[in-house]
């Protein structure tokens, strides 16, 4: 029954597919996020508690806004930099790879993983010299995070070795914010 259902939902898909192409719903600066990728990213993640479509739309307006400042902070992804990407992607998940490339074509399948480069390569670069973690931010994060109580008993070092990822990302999150208020952002239809 399973091999069955996989294949409706193949159909379905397709047919979303083909009656979204014109489905653009946000417009940052002049780059535009369709439907039928944040609805693939959605698909993909399915069932991970608490991402809601909204989110998955906030967060590529976020990549965008942030990738927009690369040229500007020096950040470049090679050709080379690309086809390794391309090949590792291919080598770790191949099924996901053929149904990425069917979807997309090889060429926008190459832009958006250079895009996805071009953003980790930013918030590397924007968490080395654009951002300082320190007591300040790190008060903030914890108040942010509710967790009040339960972090004092860290000492701020502590807290960096520990939640290292989530204070990086709190901490890039709010340059993002600050920065998309220096970005046009248009909302094309309500999603």
């Amino acid at each position: 029954g399973l091999k069955r259902k996989e294949n409706r939902m193949e159909v379905r898909l397709k047919q979303e597919w083909l009656g979204h192409t014109a489905g653009a719903i946000v417009k940052v600066n002049d780059k535009y996020i369709y439907h039928d990728e944040i609805n693939e990213i959605f698909l993909q993640q399915f069932g991970k508690v608490g991402v809601s479509y909204s989110d998955i739309v906030e967060n590529s307006i976020d990549e965008i806004v942030a990738t927009s400042y690369a040229e500007k902070l020096g950040v470049f992804v090679s050709e080379s930099e690309i086809d390794n990407a391309i090949c590792e992607y291919e080598a770790i998940n191949k099924e996901a790879y053929d149904k990425a490339l069917k979807i997309y074509g090889e060429t926008t399948l190459k832009q958006k993983l250079k895009d996805r480069l071009l953003f980790v390569s930013t918030k590397n670069k924007v968490l080395e010299q654009e951002v300082k973690i320190d007591a300040n931010l790190i008060e903030s994060f914890k108040s942010q995070k509710e967790l009040h109580g339960e972090l004092d008993k860290y000492s701020d070092s502590e807290l960096m070795k520990r939640m290292n990822k989530e204070i990086k990302d709190y901490a890039f999150g709010l340059w993002v914010k600050e920065k998309r208020k220096e970005s046009k952002i248009e909302y094309l239809k309500l999603y």
